[in-house]
């Protein structure tokens, strides 16, 4: 059977405008959909004259039979369009959102004579008037939890449900008795009393709650010039209760986080796991975790479009500004959109310091943690071995040692060796060292006391060491450390035991005996596999290296009064006892109450 000649558009008959293309198959399914600022330059883009330059687009090349296009009045316009559009044919190579039939949206229905708060697991297709929609919630936790401090916020009746279908009087239930409850199932309010309660509730889902809690503060002093304190005094305990809730954290400085998404993903192969995590109010609210296949696109071309797979599912408390790890392209283009589905401006940045940094650092590492993200690339641990025994030339690959080195300033310098049984953490198989021979900062030498501790005769069959060597050693480093280390052991029988490096800067890999360094695609699962040890190696060091620093700092200074446990809290909140010394006593006190008079006046020994 004669092969059918490759698909190529006439680009000359594409327009030069804002708008979006669709590449369909050979039996007209919809494979892909697209927006673009000019159509003829982005769908030239698929055809370049060396193919082989764009792997990525490969694949969807041999499947295209045709190309069809909707111009736009601009680039918003097509956004829109192109959201539509992947919404009903959910094309194969588009990034999609995973079917999200097991999220959690709230719902509150102001239609109702007692409007009342649920659940729904599908946003509804249809938006009716007055009828308000937030979410989605992953994780159904959280959502208990909102409608938990909603219920402590608000004097809310339980019953209204039930009001609303039978429409007459009910005795008074234990909340009314406690004035947790105004009592419309009593009739002690009237339905557009309680609607305007609601619509507070409303607003503070949606983090505009400002202005209302503003009009509370008014309306109790108002009461109270009336002489009417009761009034006045459920007012007054409703704002307590709101300044209790959001007193119990306090990540941010008000005048930098007030209302933020703050993303992080972590990518495996054909799908990322995005971590969101919502500050309001300059609080930290929550986290939605969203699984995307991304089908072989990049990292920049994957965010633009997570962008819009998520934010076309979130309803209502859209952010005021939204920090991502990296630059998006088009980056007006979804602020437009997006301002458009908030009802407000919406800013799209990328935080270098500060606390939107450490945020952003948090929600990377949500990402990469996360255990139902890990559920879901099970199957890529067992491909990234395949490929790494194929790369290294191993016939076995069962156990897998990382290691690293730790020290501050040349001085608590120990080690961690962490083990992968199968590709997976073994953790009652990690060893942490203290290093014995080497003395001020030499990483070289101290990787090659370690490795040669461990496996000296004597401790290649030591129960500590899992009665058997390992298959493969990666330590942290380039050429230079892997050389020495080698040099450490060359006297050693390893065995079949392969010691390999990599290199953080451009997540090289060094292998002996071979010149030059091996680089693979960063979505490459024998990369993530080594990456996920090395970092791990990294962390176990580390936690060791504070761990031994902090006991030094805390047990080393003698301050009559003053024990271990204080000395701790003192260390943890300014770094060290020295420090804590020059800290105003008004700081100490709250961190070690009535302590820090004894401890200001006490000498360090």
């Amino acid at each position: 059977m004669k092969k059918s000649k490759p698909y190529k558009p006439e680009f000359s008959k594409i327009p030069e405008s804002p708008g979006v293309y669709i590449m369909l198959s050979f039996k007209d399914k919809v494979l892909y959909v697209g927006k673009a600022v000019n159509l003829q330059s982005r769908v030239k883009s698929y055809w370049p004259k060396d193919a082989s330059d764009f792997p990525k687009t490969k694949k969807l090349i041999e499947k295209i039979g045709k190309l069809d296009f909707i111009i736009t009045t601009n680039e918003v316009e097509a956004l829109v369009l192109e959201n539509q559009l992947i919404k009903k044919h959910r094309p194969q190579f588009n990034v999609l959102l995973r079917d999200d039939k097991s999220y959690q949206y709230i719902k509150i229905d102001l239609n109702e004579k007692f409007p009342t708060i649920t659940t729904v697991r599908q946003l509804p297709k249809t938006k009716k008037s007055n009828v308000k929609i937030f979410g989605p919630y992953t994780q159904g936790g959280s959502v208990k939890q909102i409608i938990k401090l909603i219920g402590k916020l608000f004097p809310l009746c339980g019953r209204a449900n039930k009001l609303n279908r039978a429409n007459t009087k009910m005795e008074p239930c234990l909340y009314h008795h406690m004035g947790k409850c105004l009592g419309p199932c009593v009739g002690d309010i009237s339905s557009e009393k309680y609607k305007d309660i609601m619509t507070q509730v409303v607003d503070f889902l949606a983090g505009k709650d400002a202005k209302h809690l503003k009009a509370l503060r008014t309306k109790m002093g108002e009461l109270s010039e009336e002489m009417k304190f009761e009034e006045a005094m459920k007012i007054r305990d409703q704002l307590k209760a709101v300044d209790a809730v959001f007193e119990k954290q306090d990540v941010s400085k008000p005048n930098q986080l007030l209302s933020q998404d703050f993303w992080g993903w972590s990518v495996r192969s054909s799908q990322a796991l995005i971590s969101i995590l919502q500050v309001r109010r300059g609080q930290l609210m929550g986290k939605q975790l969203f699984v995307v296949d991304i089908n072989e696109v990049d990292e920049t071309e994957m965010l633009g479009e997570a962008l819009r797979e998520v934010y076309s599912r979130i309803a209502g408390n859209y952010p005021k500004e939204v920090v991502l790890p990296q630059k998006v392209a088009s980056k007006e283009v979804f602020e437009a959109w997006l301002a458009e589905l908030a009802g407000h401006k919406v800013a799209i940045n990328v935080a270098t310091k500060g606390p939107k940094y450490q945020l952003s650092l948090l929600a990377a590492r949500n990402a990469a943690e996360h255990s139902h993200f890990k559920n879901q690339v099970s199957g890529m641990v067992e491909e990234g071995l395949g490929e790494l025994k194929k790369l290294l030339q191993l016939k076995k690959l069962d156990r897998i040692e990382g290691y690293d080195i730790s020290h501050l300033g040349g001085s608590h310098t120990v080690a961690s060796m962490v083990v992968f049984t199968k590709g997976k953490p073994n953790k009652s198989q990690y060893r942490r060292f203290k290093i014995k021979t080497v003395r001020g900062i030499d990483d070289y030498q101290s990787l090659g006391e370690v490795l040669e501790r461990r496996l000296k005769p004597k401790n290649k069959k030591d129960s500590r060491f899992a009665a058997s060597m390992p298959d493969l050693i990666l330590i942290d480093g380039g050429k230079g450390q892997l050389n020495t280390v080698l040099r450490r052991t060359d006297h050693m029988d390893l065995g079949k035991t392969k010691i390999i490096s990599l290199a953080k800067q451009q997540e090289e890999i060094f292998v002996p005996d071979i010149r030059d360094s091996v680089k693979l695609d960063k979505n490459n699962p024998a990369l993530q596999l080594l990456q996920q040890v090395r970092d791990e190696a990294h962390r176990f060091a580390i936690t060791y290296q504070t761990h031994l620093r902090t006991k030094t700092l805390t047990t080393s200074a003698r301050i009559p009064g003053i024990g271990p446990t204080t000395k701790k809290k003192l260390v943890k909140e300014f770094g060290s006892l020295m420090a804590a010394k020059d800290a105003s006593i008004g700081k100490l006190r709250k961190v070690i109450g009535k302590k820090a008079d004894i401890f200001k006046q006490g000498g360090l020994s």
